[in-house]
């Protein structure tokens, strides 16, 4: 996340044209993926360029209109960025920041339920019996059609353009961008444009041998192993098998331990891995924590582990830990760092297998995306646990001492009731 300062300043243009029924189509669909704050920031920013095109705008006036912080705009911001309502550039002029905001229509209702990650998204948000009901609204209804009978008049029955005329053939050859109504395409983590082109132009391996699913697989490594797309085409290479069938030319086991171990081909010796178009969510601070979280960031699990190990490369079942995290609990590299933070912290440097599958799950099942988030739940969970191990020990140690004349014959003593309670707090399993 970009840090704004109020003494920037910014420009608003329209990139694609948007219509009133626009406004019903973000508060009915968009609005319960991205909140009402982002859609009061967009509408503002509607209003902006109606104004005046290209007119310059300071961010300090902006945030005083809208009652509301630098911080809160551009996380705001960053949701409109996300949904493909907006995009966002930027250029310095004298030590100031100049951004330009570009503004899209939202996608029509048809192709809105007829994308799956906002459909998806919607039906996340409100379950899917509100999604159904809004998707209702948007049917649309051909009964009446099928009882008439069609006699509109056809177009060349009126009309009889000379297609052969010169200026029709200018019409043809003309390349001119002109407004219209077309939203923007998502700003996903990895640019597959990037990926393919590189595959196309290095390689004799065709687009067409890639669909949804390994394409998907390959994006979730190179996010995960902090992978940019140049390197992760190269990877693809060296693990397509041509004689195998279609859907299985890829060696996705083989293509997993080269992103695992980062091993650099013999002709890329140079090549710089660190993928640059993660989308990630700085923290303006300067404190040890808010380092530490940039850090979990913006660093591939992998790297964020060495780190925490003083540079020592981990081991092969810790990396198998961590693709477990990513593929079957489906968490952000982000939220994986802070597991592996708050793991090494509370379990004396063991990284118990068990123990960060469980804590994974919890996190997993409160949807966390952002090392913040997971910071603060693993923080208050683990004052929660401190306060509950004090009063079980405190109730432990008065049943001691109740019933130390009742033990000094039984099977129990006292250094026995001792080692069960410095075992209880031990196993944090």
């Amino acid at each position: 996340m970009l840090i704004l300062s109020k003494q920037d300043i910014f420009q608003v243009h329209f990139a694609s044209l948007i219509a009133d029924y626009d406004y019903d189509t973000i508060l009915n669909l968009y609005m319960p993926i991205i909140g009402y704050k982002a859609c009061i920031i967009y509408f503002k920013l509607i209003s902006l360029a109606k104004r005046n095109n290209y007119k310059v705008f300071v961010f300090d006036d902006l945030i005083s209109d809208m009652q509301m912080s630098v911080g809160d705009f551009a996380s705001e911001k960053e949701k409109l960025e996300g949904i493909g309502l907006i995009s966002t550039f930027i250029k310095k002029e004298n030590n100031i920041n100049n951004y330009l905001f570009n503004l899209y229509a939202p996608k029509v209702p048809s192709k809105f339920f007829n994308d799956v990650l906002l459909n998806g998204l919607l039906i996340e948000s409100l379950g899917e019996r509100k999604s159904q009901e809004l998707k209702n609204i948007y049917l649309l209804n051909n009964d009446l059609d099928d009882k008439y009978q069609n006699i509109s008049a056809k177009f060349g029955e009126i009309f009889k353009p000379d297609y052969n005329a010169k200026y029709m053939q200018n019409i043809i050859n003309d390349n001119s961008n002109i407004l219209g109504h077309g939203s923007n395409k998502f700003n996903l983590d990895f640019d597959y444009d990037i990926f393919l082109k590189f595959i196309s132009e290095n390689s004799q391996i065709s687009k067409t041998i890639f669909n949804k699913k390994n394409l998907k697989e390959i994006q979730r490594l190179s996010s995960l192993y902090g992978i940019n797309e140049e390197t992760s085409a190269k990877y693809v290479i060296q693990c397509f098998d041509p004689l195998k069938e279609n859907g299985h030319k890829i060696d996705f086991e083989k293509l997993n331990y080269l992103y695992q171990h980062n091993i650099k081909l013999p002709s890329f010796e140079n090549e710089d891995n660190t993928n640059t178009n993660s989308s990630v969510s700085l923290n303006s601070s300067q404190t040890p924590l808010g380092q530490k979280i940039n850090l979990m960031e913006t660093q591939a699990p992998k790297d964020f582990l060495q780190l925490l190990q003083n540079n020592i490369a981990p081991v092969q079942a810790d990396l198998d830990l961590i693709e477990t995290l990513s593929k079957n609990l489906n968490l952000k590299p982000c939220v994986i760092n802070a597991i592996l933070d708050y793991t090494l912290q509370v379990n004396n440097n063991i990284l118990s297998r068990r123990y960060v599958e469980k804590i994974a799950s919890s996190l997993a099942r409160e949807k966390i995306t952002t090392a913040y988030d997971a910071i603060t739940y693993l923080t208050k969970r683990n004052k929660r646990k401190a306060k509950t191990s004090t009063i079980n020990s405190e109730k432990q140690l008065e049943n001691l001492d109740d019933n130390k004349d009742e033990n000094l014959n039984g099977d129990i003593n006292k250094n026995d009731a001792f080692e069960q309670l410095i075992a209880q707090f031990g196993d944090d399993d």
